[in-house]
């Protein structure tokens, strides 16, 4: 991951994790489980952000819904 890719990503992690984390923790009601889910999500983002031009935030929230 390049610089600039790597700067976008601290600032959609920095942006939404909080958000992330409350939605997983409303389905789970487990602390930790719910950092898991929102790790995840965003692992799964890097992987397919190399591959597929994902710009659009919302898309770790489906993914989330998916896990």
């Amino acid at each position: 991951m390049g610089d600039y890719a790597q700067s976008d990503f601290d600032t959609l992690y920095r942006d939404n994790y909080n958000n992330l984390l409350r939605l997983a923790y409303r389905s789970t009601k487990d602390y930790h489980e719910s950092e898991d889910l929102v790790d995840e999500a965003f692992v799964i983002y890097l992987q397919k952000s190399g591959t597929v031009h994902i710009s659009n935030p919302r898309y770790l929230q489906q993914m989330h819904v998916l896990l």
